[in-house]
């Protein structure tokens, strides 16, 4: 399906490395993906439908290595909330997770939010983004959501930080 092509890059962009937003090179080009992304959100049935077919196209690929450390080995869809489960192999302890947490969620939830997708999906469609982590056992190491209230709050720090 077309419509989870598109959004599972940015689905895994939070390790990747990879700049959030390919398209940064004129507002018509923004708006004019903008626009695609609610069509293929109508298309899906709406943003469950959108979000089970993203589940279903990413799911093919898994267990899916990211960098030397990071594997995405699951994803799942309930309602509009997307869920993907990323495994860590090497010995890292919770604490030690934890403390590297904070970057984590900030870069993520930037790349996020300020994607076309991200944007379309969690403002207009309220979509929830949740990555959890696991170790080798399987064991949770830490979780977050993304959501239209996270990227809200970034959106208003950021136009403070410009004042």
């Amino acid at each position: 399906m077309r419509a989870a092509s598109f959004i599972s890059i940015y689905a895994l962009l939070p390790l990747s490395g990879v700049a959030a937003d390919p398209l940064d090179d004129g507002s018509r080009v923004i708006g004019a993906r903008t626009d695609e992304i609610r069509s293929e959100v109508y298309a899906a049935g709406g943003p469950e439908g959108y979000v089970k077919a993203l589940v279903r196209e990413l799911t093919k690929g898994l267990p899916k290595k990211l960098d030397e450390s990071t594997y995405l080995i699951g994803t799942s869809a309930q309602g509009t909330q997307f869920s993907m489960v990323y495994k860590l192999p090497k010995v890292i302890s919770k604490e030690d997770f934890e403390n590297a947490s904070a970057k984590l969620v900030l870069n993520t939830t930037l790349e996020l939010c300020l994607s076309p997708e991200g944007r379309v999906l969690t403002q207009e469609f309220e979509v929830t983004y949740r990555y959890l982590y696991v170790n080798k056992v399987g064991k949770s190491l830490f979780s977050f959501n993304v959501d239209r209230t996270s990227c809200e709050k970034f959106s208003v720090a950021s136009k403070a930080i410009r004042n």
